[in-house]
């Protein structure tokens, strides 16, 4: 038997400039017994969506630890997915575990199920180019969800999460039901405000525009005004270069050497050292050169320069392609999946 659960929810801190979801689109989180799907089963699953007000969650768990039971839970899944007309799926580390793992219950319990007519942008790849960002020890969910400020009220960890539900399969107690709820809803809620880091994805591919430029002799300082405004304020430096974000301004500072503004290539693995020269080129010229005069490149020497116009400063284009090109000297430059979904 499946039970069910329904509950709204309203996320104050999201951004109303990212709110793309519409009918078909839909965030999902499954609970398992383990992390194997040969050996462990789908007891729980839950989907939110937006409605253009609010987040409204719903939750599946399975009171029959049984195959019966499991292939109740993923029949209702898709068919809910089908009834509300999803075509798009957010997900968040999904691709590697939550899809394969139904996928493999689903052929194992003989469920002619799959994700293919679907849309699935999974946050964690998409922010994987820009990790850098944000100071954390590592790239989990509740670890996003404290550098964001969510106050998440659920406590128990995966281990706990397990015991839990057999447990109450046994006893069927009233609470553990709700601890058991409410972990999965905070999975959602976690996964629905932290996707407010989508702002970061979207300046960085161009959702700014610059409002002032100063110059002298040996730095360049540009101030830009993003589209919408940052969840926490963010900074990044390298090679001399630096970058801040906060609210809804950007600084970008830059030397200037003698040949101009240095442009560090995002690819720089690929190149090699010419030691005696003192300049990079790239492996596939290696070839002629002889083995003994170069040694792989570092980052810090592959780079050329940019080189300001007399009107570099009253040109917006330039402005923008200098700052595209740095963002790709940090490594921000990711190509998002999901833009064309939203609607803004």
């Amino acid at each position: 038997m499946i039970q069910f659960s329904q509950s709204r929810f309203t996320d104050t801190t999201f951004p109303s400039a990212l709110l793309p979801f519409t009918k078909d689109a839909v965030f999902f989180d499954i609970e398992t017994t383990g992390l194997s799907p040969t050996s462990a089963s789908i007891f729980m699953i839950g989907i939110a969506w937006w409605n253009g007000k609010d987040g409204i969650a719903c939750q599946w768990i399975c009171d029959d630890p049984s195959p019966e039971g499991e292939r109740q839970l993923l029949s209702i899944f898709f068919q809910t997915l089908d009834e509300k007309g999803a075509h798009i799926l957010y997900v968040y580390n999904g691709r590697s575990f939550d899809m394969p793992f139904i996928q493999k219950r689903c052929i194992r319990l003989g469920l002619d199920f799959s994700f293919k007519s679907y849309q699935v942008i999974d946050l964690y790849r998409e922010l994987a180019p820009y990790r850098k960002l944000f100071p954390l020890k590592n790239y989990k969910l509740r670890s996003f969800e404290q550098f964001l400020g969510y106050g998440r009220r659920d406590k128990l960890d995966g281990k706990a999460l397990i015991r839990l539900f057999f447990s109450w399969t046994q006893t069927k107690d009233p609470a553990s039901l709700d601890l058991l709820y409410l972990h999965n809803l905070d999975d959602l809620r976690g996964f629905v405000h932290i996707f407010s880091l989508v702002v970061y994805i979207r300046f960085f591919q161009g959702a700014f525009t610059p409002v002032e430029i100063r110059m002298t002799k040996d730095l360049c300082q540009i101030c830009l005004e993003s589209d919408t405004a940052f969840p926490v304020p963010v900074g990044y430096e390298q090679f001399g270069m630096s970058f801040h974000g906060e609210g809804r301004q950007a600084f970008l500072s830059l030397p200037i050497y003698r040949e101009g503004i240095r442009y560090y290539y995002p690819d720089w693995k690929n190149y090699v050292f010419l030691t005696e020269e003192g300049y990079a080129i790239h492996r596939s010229m290696a070839a002629y050169v002889d083995r003994s005069h170069y040694v792989p490149a570092t980052q810090e020497q592959c780079y050329t320069f940019f080189k300001p116009g007399e009107n570099f400063a009253d040109d917006p284009d330039a402005i923008r392609k200098l700052c595209h090109m740095t963002f790709g000297s940090f490594g921000f430059s990711g190509k998002p999946t999901f833009l064309d979904t939203f609607r803004i």
